[in-house]
């Protein structure tokens, strides 16, 4: 099976669409992931920040930092157009730059969904 990045940059529209019809199985690591970077100045950090912000969210697998650097979450954002990789971690693939209210609101769905 070939599987097709999307590489095109979604608006906050489509990402917050995105989110609210994704299937996440029983891991909370996507979820993870798109909260931290929403949290971030940019939308981005490196993968270690965001491993290690996974690893502590997920406590109670008692996982090292590398278990969370080598899990899928990262290939399936990206292939979900969701996340692009960057030369030292990963941002959010948005077109234009989100306000605090769009932002917040996305936040919020996240955290929702986290529970």
């Amino acid at each position: 099976m070939i599987l097709q990045v999307i590489t095109s940059k979604m608006n906050i529209t489509a990402l917050k669409e995105k989110i609210q019809t994704g299937n996440y199985g029983q891991a909370n690591y996507q979820l993870v992931v798109i909260c931290h970077l929403l949290q971030t100045p940019e939308l981005r950090d490196n993968k270690k920040n965001i491993a290690k912000v996974l690893q502590q969210k997920n406590k109670g697998l008692k996982r090292n930092v590398s278990h969370f650097m080598n899990c899928p979450v990262w290939k399936v954002l990206t292939i979900k157009g969701i996340i692009i990789k960057i030369s030292d971690g990963y941002k959010l693939n948005l077109t234009q730059k989100s306000t605090n209210t769009q932002r917040k609101e996305i936040l919020k769905l996240c955290k929702e969904l986290l529970k």
